[in-house]
C-alpha cells in the first residue's frame, strides 16, 4: 500500500460471501473499461482517507460506467 493502491485477489471459493450493494447487474466489459478509464484519469493516484478513498473511486467508476452507456 505504499503507493496508495491496494489489490486483493478474490478467491473463487469465497465469492458467495460477496453481495451486490445496489442490487444491479453490471456489464463486465463496460465495468472493466470504466475502471481502466478512471485509473488512467490520474485522479486516484494518491490515497486520502477523507477526500480520495475507495468509496470515491467506486463512485467515479459507476459514473464512468454510466457515461460509457452502462445501465
Amino acid at each position: 500500500m505504499g503507493d496508495g493502491k491496494f489489490f486483493e485477489e478474490i478467491d473463487p471459493s469465497v465469492i458467495i460471501k460477496y453481495r451486490p450493494t445496489d442490487g444491479k447487474h453490471y456489464d463486465d466489459a463496460i465495468m472493466r473499461r470504466a475502471v481502466e478509464d478512471v485509473k488512467k484519469s490520474g485522479n486516484f493516484n494518491k490515497y486520502n482517507a477523507c477526500t480520495n478513498n475507495c468509496q470515491d473511486f467506486a463512485q467515479a467508476v459507476k459514473e464512468e460506467y454510466k457515461r460509457l452507456g452502462g445501465k
